[in-house]
């Protein structure tokens, strides 16, 4: 455990380093070395063994206080990079391209989600309603109906 932490501190610092060298902010570095030691790129390789990267969600949240502190450290990292001058500069151009990022991305996932459907309905369909659960329970609509009809007098 204490080498996998050793290891991916490392890797975000040298990740970090040559963030800078091609002129990306460290905070890029940081989430890249994040997703690529995470569970869901070398842990599925499973390296994990070997003290590269986190095997499973379970591993990662054991390190729950010290990932709260990171998050603490990235946002300080983006904060300290913020520059309201630039902000200023840039204004009517950062809003557009703010607004016109959140417009596509919900027409993407909108036509993802259609492309599903009609690929899969049977699953999207049910996941749409609330009738499969990621737990892989059933909705609390059809596990809680009573069999017979209540009476009421």
């Amino acid at each position: 455990m204490l080498i996998c932490l050793s290891l991916a501190l490392i890797a975000g610092l040298l990740m970090s380093r040559a963030a800078k060298a091609v002129r990306l902010p460290a905070v890029t570095a940081y989430l890249l070395t994040g997703l690529l030691l995470g569970p869901f790129f070398l842990g599925r390789l499973g390296l994990s063994r070997f003290g590269f990267g986190f095997g499973s969600l379970v591993a990662v949240e054991g390190y729950g206080i010290l990932t709260q502190v990171a998050l603490g450290f990235i946002a300080f990292v983006i904060g300290n990079e913020f520059r309201l001058s630039a902000l200023k500069h840039m204004g009517r151009r950062a809003v557009t391209v703010g607004i016109a990022q959140a417009v596509i991305t919900t027409a993407l996932v909108d036509i993802a989600l259609v492309a599903l459907h009609f690929a899969r309905p049977d699953v999207i369909s049910l996941v749409a309603a609330g009738e499969i659960r990621p737990e892989g329970r059933t909705s609390a609509r059809v596990e809680n109906q009573p069999e017979a009809p209540v009476e009421l007098s």
